[in-house]
C-alpha cells in the first residue's frame, strides 16, 4: 500500500527497518522496485554477499526473481560486482552460493576464483577446470584441497589415486573430514580439538564409527549456520541406516556374483571401450547431473535454491556410500574382470583392483585366478609392484612384505612421483592443507593433541553379509 501511494519517504522509513531487523530479502525486493537511496543500496548489497556466505536464505527465490525483473539496472550493475567481489575471495561453499544468486538474477558468467590452490578455494577450482576439461590440477596444493570433495565421484579427485580410497584406515576418513573443515575455514586449533574430543570418545565406547567421526568433528558449526545446510544432522540421518544399506547391497552384490548377472553389466558398461574413450574415469564420473547442477549448467529459475544445494547434500552423502571400503568394493564387483592385455596401461591399476575386489568380499570364492594372472602381467611389464601389493591387501592376501612395503610408502610418498604420490601424502597419510595455505600432517596434529597416532594401514574390515 506504501508503493502504490508513491509515498518514497515512507518506503524508505521501511526500508531501513527492514534493513536494520535483517529482513533482506524483502528489502531486496524493495530495491529492485526502485526504493530507497543508494546508500541504502549498498549497505544492502554488502549484508546480502556477507549472508550468503554464512546461509542460502529461505526466500531468496522470490528476492532473485525480482532483481532478474528489476528495470534498475545500474542497481543490479552493483550487485553483480558486489557478488563478484565476495565471491572470489570466498570459501568454496559461499562461492558456489552466490554464483547461484548471480545466475538467479540473470548473470551468466561464474565469478572469479582469486586463490586456486588455498585450502578454501582449491575444490571449486579444481571443478571449474573439470567443466572446461583442462588439466584437473596446478599443483600438489591444490590437489589437498579439493580432497575436500572427495565423494563426489567414486574416484575423486582423479583416477588413479581415487583408488587409494579402498585403504583401509581410520587415518584415512579422519584426514577426509579434517581437510572437508579446512576447507571451510577451520584453524589448526579447532582441527586439533576435534581430534582431541573424537579420541575422548573413543576412549569411553571403543571403535569410533563413521557417524561418531561425523558428529564429533562437528561439521555442523562449518556448514550448519544454515539449517539447510546441516550436513551434520543430514550426515547422521544417512548413517542411520548405513548398516540397513550395506547388507542391501552386500545382498544384491551376492545374488548378481551368484547369478553371473555382471556378465551382463560388464557387456553394457564395456569397461575396457569405456577407459580407451576416455582415460580419465573420474571426468567420466563427473559428468553426472548433480555435478551440472551445482556447476551451474541447469538455470530453471523456480529451482535455485535446491540446486545451490545438491552439491552440498550430494557430496556428503556420497561420501558416506563411497568412501567406506565395503561400498567401493562392492562396486568394482558388478565389473567382470578384464584381460589387462586388451587395456592401455593406465586402466591397468583398475583391471588389477576388480578381481581383488572380488576375491574381498566373497571370501575367495570369485577372482583368484584373474588376480593371480594379472599380478603376473604386472610384474612382466615390470609396472609399479605398490598396485600388486595393495591388491593383495584388499584380498586380504597380503604378506608381511606387503605390509611393511605400503606402510614405508605411506610413512614416505616421494618415493613415489606425480599424482600417486598425491595421493599417498594426502588420501593415506593424511596431510592437512590449513586455511592459511601451510600445511600440517595429521600425526604432527595428533602429537600437539596430545592423543595417539593413527596407524598408517589397518586389516581389511570385516566383510558386510546380506540380509
Amino acid at each position: 500500500a506504501i508503493l502504490n501511494d508513491k509515498n518514497w519517504k515512507r518506503a524508505e522509513k521501511l526500508l531501513n527497518t527492514l534493513l536494520e531487523n535483517g529482513d533482506l530479502e524483502l528489502a531486496g525486493m524493495m530495491l529492485a522496485d526502485g526504493v530507497g537511496t543508494t546508500k541504502q543500496m549498498q549497505n544492502w548489497a554488502d549484508s546480502f554477499a556477507a549472508l550468503l556466505s554464512q546461509e542460502w536464505p529461505t526466500q531468496i527465490e522470490r528476492c532473485l526473481r525480482a532483481w532478474q525483473a528489476s528495470q534498475q539496472e545500474e542497481r543490479r550493475s552493483d550487485l553483480v560486482k558486489t557478488l563478484n567481489r565476495v565471491a572470489e575471495e570466498a570459501h568454496w561453499l559461499a562461492w558456489l552460493r552466490m554464483s547461484r544468486a548471480l545466475i538467479g538474477i540473470g548473470t551468466r558468467e561464474d565469478p572469479l576464483v582469486k586463490y586456486p590452490e588455498s585450502a578454501l578455494q582449491a575444490p571449486i577450482a579444481v571443478l571449474l577446470r573439470e567443466r572446461e576439461a583442462k588439466d584437473r590440477f596446478l599443483s600438489a596444493k591444490q590437489f589437498a584441497g579439493a580432497r575436500a570433495l572427495s565423494g563426489l565421484t567414486a574416484l575423486w579427485p582423479s583416477y588413479p589415486t581415487g583408488l587409494l580410497h579402498l585403504w583401509p584406515s581410520e587415518r584415512r576418513r579422519l584426514a577426509l573430514h579434517l581437510q572437508r573443515q579446512a576447507s571451510l575455514g577451520a584453524t589448526r586449533h579447532e582441527l586439533e580439538d576435534n581430534i582431541i574430543r573424537l579420541h575422548a570418545y573413543r576412549k569411553r565406547h571403543g571403535e569410533a564409527t563413521t557417524i561418531l567421526v561425523a558428529r564429533t568433528l562437528a561439521l555442523a558449526r562449518y556448514l550448519a549456520r544454515d539449517h539447510d545446510l546441516d550436513l551434520d544432522r543430514a550426515l547422521a540421518h544417512d548413517l542411520d541406516f548405513d548398516h540397513d544399506h550395506d547388507s542391501d547391497l552386500a545382498r544384491d552384490r551376492d545374488r548378481a556374483l551368484d547369478r553371473d548377472r555382471d556378465r551382463a553389466l560388464a557387456r553394457d558398461l564395456d569397461l575396457a571401450r569405456a577407459l580407451d574413450r576416455d582415460l580419465d574415469l573420474a571426468r567420466a564420473l563427473a559428468r553426472d547431473r548433480a555435478l551440472d547442477r551445482a556447476l551451474g549448467r541447469d538455470r530453471a529459475r523456480d529451482r535455485d535454491r535446491d540446486r545451490a544445494l545438491d552439491l552440498a547434500r550430494y557430496h556428503n552423502s556420497m561420501t558416506i556410500l563411497l568412501l567406506r571400503t565395503v561400498s567401493l568394493r562392492s562396486s568394482l564387483c558388478w565389473f567382470l574382470p578384464p584381460d589387462l592385455r586388451e587395456l592401455p596401461d593406465r586402466a591397468w591399476p583398475l583391471g588389477l583392483l576388480i578381481p581383488a575386489a572380488r576375491i574381498s568380499v566373497t571370501s575367495g570364492r570369485l577372482g583368484r585366478d584373474e588376480l593371480e594372472a594379472g599380478i603376473h602381467f604386472f610384474e612382466e611389464q615390470n609396472f609399479d609392484p605398490f598396485w600388486i601389493a595393495f591388491a593383495r591387501h584388499i584380498a586380504r592376501l597380503s604378506t608381511p612384505e606387503d605390509w611393511a612395503f605400503l606402510e614405508d610408502l605411506a610413512a614416505h610418498p616421494e618415493k613415489r612421483k606425480g599424482l600417486l604420490a598425491w595421493g599417498l601424502q594426502y588420501i593415506v597419510r593424511g596431510d592437512i592443507l590449513l586455511p592459511d595455505d601451510t600445511e600440517v600432517t595429521l600425526d604432527e596434529l595428533c602429537r600437539s593433541a596430545g592423543v595417539p597416532l593413527y596407524p598408517l594401514l589397518e586389516e581389511m574390515p570385516p566383510e558386510i553379509e546380506p540380509n
